[in-house]
């Protein structure tokens, strides 16, 4: 059967191919402790091009093994797309294909629907050049014929509105797709309307992303939300939404009816009055994830963008990425480090992303310090700097770096020519990566205690959300199972607070135990009390993993039992 999982490389060829998916000829590292790993749940392999020589490679490696996990292809031809997945079959590990094809003016529909009968896999991105002029229809065949996918997005050319139209009326019959995204192709806006009328029907659906793919026109929002039939449906329809309707967005974010990721266009006309009631209802409402500025056109001094967003992040507890796409020029880093400042006190974000024309002493700074106190974010991305960074910039971000074990992205520069010191980056990066793996391997195996280097690992990268999202990738577990799985691991392997009697002697000496409520918070807990206490995470006080002191709901003051060591460290 396909997809058996063997434990050994069939041939040479198959070996090497594997290697080079996995990027080991360019990381330099033994395969063995990813092996295990790999060869029990599926490897990940990323391929920039299939050649013709590689194609009957690759498939006889999804035939026979070792199993593959995730396939990204970034470039390859009809006919070596048809030698790799044609009558494919059956795969028991394969999980999710992006891949980009030129179809060479072919029609691809006997190939796709020949191609992705896998009942295993469940997320398909699929972009494809040069298409035939039944590309749309081949699609719309794909998802009605399809029963066991659940994430499907398409990129590049769909046939404009007519082909998306034949792709939408397959969707509103589709009863098994969960996530629908449109990338790169321009549609009208009577598309954005079709859509929104078939999401009013089709309950199956879980999310749209239109993002940057229909023009959003404010008549036809409001026309939208004046039916309440049709006004459901942006709680599942993710666009970009103009100024001119923020009022109409502040309202739905805070109904708890806005989809989990936002994208916002602004200009330097927008009334800060409702920006900055926009970042008041993001920082009290738990369901959104994301929250992205785009197509923004704002004076070098609009100050006020990154000052809405440093108040949702000091108030946020759900929030987990930001983009910021108004770029920040030479004298304005101010509008960074405002936000930088903000992360420091910062537990749910997870990944940054923000444009920067150059990173400065002040930036590089900021960033080595947010490093060293925030364990939560695993992705930092400064797109748009200019030149290579200085010798002096790169060493005070390594000083942060090296004392951080969860950040697993970090994009300060553009330049290939980097010096010394950006390869120390990318090696502390690449032991990050590891030690997540390791742990994710130590997690998933039961947490045998034999395992020193396992555990040494979970203990640096706790809670992470790339080890999270890791073992829930190979286990399929949810998140919280996830969760409380690490947290009972970590409550075995840890030394908590309880160790220094510091919880106990302060549990027993508060005399007035209806005050314990405003002394002392669970870090989810629903409302940290404005007057000074202490909040900590744990199964409880008595087993804190540390404690915060908080003062004007600001945390000022780290305690924490680190390998034995009573700590204490100032935010």
């Amino acid at each position: 059967m396909a997809g058996a999982g063997t434990t050994h490389f069939d041939t040479n060829e198959v070996e090497k191919l594997f290697e080079w998916g996995l990027g080991l000829e360019w990381i330099g590292r033994e395969t063995h402790w990813q092996t295990s790993t790999y060869m029990k749940h599926g490897a990940d392999l990323c391929y920039a091009s299939i050649s013709e020589t590689d194609a009957p490679v690759l498939r006889r490696m999804l035939n026979i093994g070792p199993p593959i996990r995730e396939l990204f292809i970034l470039s390859i031809s009809m006919a070596d797309f048809e030698v790799v997945f044609d009558g494919l079959g059956e795969f028991s590990c394969l999980k999710k294909v992006c891949v980009s094809v030129d179809c060479e003016n072919n029609n691809i529909g006997t190939t796709l629907s020949g191609a992705f009968r896998i009942r295993s896999l469940h997320t398909l991105e699929l972009s494809c050049h040069n298409t035939g002029t039944g590309f749309a229809r081949a699609v719309a065949d794909f998802i009605r014929q399809n029963k066991t996918l659940r994430n499907l997005y398409l990129r590049n050319y769909c046939g404009g509105d007519e082909g998306v139209a034949v792709i939408i009326e397959a969707l509103a019959v589709n009863d098994t797709l969960r996530r629908f995204r449109l990338r790169e192709m321009e549609l009208s806006s009577d598309t954005f309307i079709v859509f929104a009328e078939m999401l009013a029907t089709n309950l199956t659906l879980q999310l749209v992303n239109l993002n940057d793919v229909c023009p959003v026109e404010k008549d036809k929002v409001r026309w939208l939300l004046a039916h309440k039939w049709h006004a459901l449906v942006f709680e599942r329809l993710e666009i970009v939404w103009p100024e001119q309707l923020l009022p109409e967005l502040i309202v739905l974010i805070r109904e708890g009816a806005c989809p989990p990721q936002l994208s916002i266009s602004i200009t330097s006309s927008v009334d800060k009055k409702i920006l900055w009631e926009l970042f008041l209802a993001v920082g009290v409402q738990k369901k959104l994830e994301k929250l992205s500025f785009v197509s923004v056109n704002l004076d070098d001094s609009f100050s006020e963008l990154a000052e809405g967003i440093a108040s949702s992040v000091k108030y946020t507890r759900t929030l987990r990425r930001i983009e910021n796409r108004k770029h920040i020029d030479i004298w304005e880093e101010p509008q960074l480090l405002v936000v930088l400042d903000a992360l420091k006190k910062n537990s749910s974000v997870i990944a940054l992303l923000t444009s920067v024309h150059l990173v400065t002493p002040e930036i590089a700074a900021s960033l080595s310090e947010l490093f060293e106190v925030n364990n939560t974010l695993i992705s930092v991305e400064l797109c748009d700097c200019a030149g290579v960074l200085s010798t002096n910039e790169l060493e005070t971000i390594l000083r942060g770096l090296k004392t951080n074990y969860t950040l697993n992205k970090l994009w300060i520069s553009e330049e290939a020519d980097e010096p010394e010191e950006m390869r120390e980056v990318d090696e502390i990066l690449a032991r990050n990566i590891h030690l997540k793996n390791q742990a994710a391997e130590f997690v998933m195996s039961g947490a045998h205690r034999s395992d020193k280097e396992g555990a040494d690992a979970l203990k640096k990268v706790r809670l992470s959300a790339a080890l999270v999202e890791r073992v829930k990738q190979l286990t399929g577990m949810t998140t919280e199972a996830v969760l409380r799985e690490i947290q009972s691991i970590l409550a075995r392997l840890r030394l908590p607070l309880r160790y220094s009697a510091t919880p106990k002697i302060i549990c027993s000496h508060v005399k007035e135990k209806a005050e314990m409520s405003s002394l002392f918070a669970h870090e989810e807990d629903e409302r940290v009390p404005l007057t000074s206490c202490v909040v900590y995470p744990g199964p409880s006080l008595e087993q804190a993993y540390f404690l915060n002191l908080h003062m004007d709901n600001q945390k000022i003051f780290r305690v924490s039992n680190d390998e034995e060591r009573v700590t204490a460290l100032m935010s």
